[in-house]
């Protein structure tokens, strides 16, 4: 494997929503494979959202976190991940 790429690039959601990231890796040969459950996720602020082992990331507060993938010691360009306020769903009467 030459490298890992992150989708969606820099995608921005409200607080309290979830966003999911998938990873590819590119293999000497040109072929590619979802590695999305087998790299090891990581958001830089915990605190601004989370992210599981199968790229579900959670958001938790308003602000930014760069999330990355790797995987034997490569590692993918950095996503933003962008939590925006939280938004109306629903209005009960």
């Amino acid at each position: 494997m030459v490298s890992i790429a992150v989708t969606p690039t820099n995608p921005s959601i409200a607080k309290g929503l979830t966003e999911q990231f998938t990873a590819t890796g590119t293999y000497t040969d040109t072929s590619t494979q979802d590695l999305t459950t087998t790299v090891t996720w990581e958001s830089s602020d915990d605190g601004k959202a989370t992210i599981d082992s199968n790229g579900l990331a959670t958001t938790l507060d308003e602000g930014t976190t760069n999330i990355t993938a790797a995987l034997s010691g490569i590692t993918s360009p950095t996503q933003t991940l962008t939590v925006g306020q939280e938004t109306l769903v629903s209005i009960a009467v």
